[in-house]
């Protein structure tokens, strides 16, 4: 991929949206997701596609009262062309891909779980058409006891054998155990990262699951970004929308990423179904999520198949109510006929 095959839309979204090179910190400030979704829709009510913009003749435009972002700072952004450029030659010949929100092979699962909310841009390595194909998402702590480890690796050995793909942040502690035990039993998995996209996709440790296609790897933020907590944060909406299920292995009580990114998808309308490690040594947030909704780990999960024993388990808590309202109707009928 180089600008020559990069459509004029994405270049223009790149231009807007994009960060080019690890010290891309002064100058005009990117747009962020909400911003750029209010100019989509301003774009829209004047029926312009992104790429429109790129013409100095429409950039006159810009000062329409319904612009979202001021006209001075958008010129800015698109005249970054020449940076623009050099970011993409570099990221291209380290083995990086990009897609942006009006490419066609863009995940549709981040647009439907998302909506509007779904990143402008996507950076990343490996066999984006894994992507499509959902899976198991598991999500938890950095620093981790013995018994949470051998679950994570338990659950990625697990997920692989019953065929689900694996989703986690690639972070080290529970993502890393679990991905690992994805890979020994050959799965395909997912890694949405918050920083140093760039380094991990020539690092030694993910290469050949790049190379097999076993792999790829993911972020919506400049690949050449260090760690930032509010990235490491963001991120986690990203790991549930490409996933079908989501399992928490272990999360600290209303702080850490396992703790914000399970608690908001609870809260999602139509979110996706999050389980819980359960048991005596769980950590309080654990507990705390299953008071929030999350359902608990079906205990012979990782000896039955994982992904039949995941839909058991929500099957029967969907029953639980219907069951519960036809209690409550029958008792209603029984005292209506001894009154009547």
């Amino acid at each position: 991929m180089t600008t020559e095959q990069i459509t004029e839309n994405a270049k223009a979204i790149l231009l807007l949206c994009g960060r080019f090179g690890a010290g891309d910190d002064t100058g005009p400030q990117p747009l962020n997701i909400k911003e750029y979704d209010e100019l989509a829709a301003w774009l829209l009510s004047k029926k312009w596609w992104p790429a429109d913009i790129l013409s100095e003749e429409n950039q006159g435009a810009l000062s329409d009262a319904f612009a979202p972002v001021k006209p001075a700072r958008m010129k800015a952004l698109l005249a970054r062309g020449a940076s623009m450029a050099i970011a993409i030659e570099k990221w291209v010949n380290k083995g990086l891909w990009f897609l942006c929100r009006s490419d066609e092979a863009y995940p549709q699962r981040l647009k439907q779980h998302l909506k509007r909310c779904a990143p402008p841009i996507l950076y990343g390595a490996g066999d984006r058409s894994l992507l499509s194909k959902g899976g198991l998402a598991v999500v938890g702590s950095r620093h981790i006891d013995a018994e949470a480890e051998a679950f994570a690796q338990a659950v990625g050995c697990s997920a692989a054998q019953s065929g689900m793909q694996l989703i986690s942040g690639a972070a080290r502690g529970v993502d890393e155990t679990a991905m690992h035990g994805a890979f020994e039993e050959g799965g395909s998995v997912i890694g949405v990262m918050a920083d140093s996209l760039l380094r991990a996709a020539v690092s030694g440790k993910y290469r050949e699951g790049i190379r097999s296609g076993q792999l790829v790897l993911i972020s919506t933020y400049n690949p050449e970004a260090g760690f930032n907590v509010g990235n490491a944060m963001g991120r986690n909406k990203y790991i549930y929308a490409l996933a079908d299920f989501a399992v928490v292995v272990s999360s600290d009580y209303q702080e850490g990423g396992a703790w914000a990114g399970a608690d908001e998808e609870l809260r999602r309308e139509s979110g996706r179904p999050v389980f819980v490690r359960t048991g005596a040594g769980v950590p309080r947030g654990n507990t705390e999520l299953l008071r929030k909704g999350a359902k608990p780990f079906p205990a012979d999960a990782l000896t039955a198949g994982l992904k039949d024993a995941l839909n058991a388990a929500i099957a029967s808590r969907a029953e639980a109510p219907f069951r519960a309202c036809q209690d409550q109707e029958r008792h209603r009928q029984s005292r209506f006929e001894r009154i009547c």
